[in-house]
């Protein structure tokens, strides 16, 4: 290998491993404000009720020393994502810094919480480092909820560690009304199909 490839190289797996995933190990987490668990996988929310999110990782996180940002995203037309508080764990390592919107490499259909996580001593142990980020759903679908590495230089998307697809739903009464709704309809629609052939036979005579 020529010295000049040899020397490229270096630099390269140099910068991968200076600027690697540190926050690679994390997942999120879910469950409803009075505690409850809430699984995404096999669960559906009302929506009218809201859910808690939280980052944690229960593995060593490796990285390098240094403040690594993050943001936790969705469709804001379809759901928000406000608040938040510094896990158990997490010490004096974690900012928020407020609406993910900021960061020009977020998509513009997509917005949350973005803050920091510092690593001073090059790993973070396993535990729950970001807690009650609050998602309030706003209509109905599936929502993909995105936890964003991303460089606090450029402003880049890294690597998305994490997502997860909440699927909402209409409230039951809202389901109920709907139903109720078309069974209105269809009556309507039979009652005036009746009404047309009594007139017609009302013509015959």
């Amino acid at each position: 290998m020529r010295k000049g490839r040899k020397i490229g190289l270096m630099l390269v797996v140099f910068l991968v491993w200076n600027g690697g995933v540190a926050l690679g190990g994390f997942q999120i987490g879910t469950r409803y404000l009075d505690d409850r668990p809430f699984d995404p996988d096999t669960d559906v929310l009302d929506i009218n009720e809201s859910l808690y999110l939280t980052m944690w990782t229960d593995e060593w996180v490796g990285g390098t020393m240094g403040q690594y940002m993050w943001a936790l995203v969705c469709d804001w037309s379809l759901a928000s994502i406000t608040g938040g508080e510094a896990g158990p764990d997490a010490e004096s390592r974690v900012v928020f810094y407020g609406s993910a919107s900021d960061l020009w490499s977020v998509p513009e259909h997509e917005d949350g919480q973005s803050g920091l996580i510092g690593v001073p001593d090059e790993t973070l142990d396993p535990g729950l480092y970001l807690d009650k980020l609050v998602y309030t759903p706003i209509s109905a679908g599936d929502v993909e909820v995105r936890f964003l590495e991303v460089s606090s230089n450029s402003g880049a998307i890294i690597d998305v560690p994490d997502s997860i697809v909440i699927h909402q739903i209409p409230e039951p009464v809202t389901i109920g009304l709907f139903g109720l709704g078309g069974l209105l309809l269809v009556q309507r629609k039979q009652n005036k199909r009746g009404l047309k052939r009594k007139e017609s036979n009302d013509g015959k005579r």
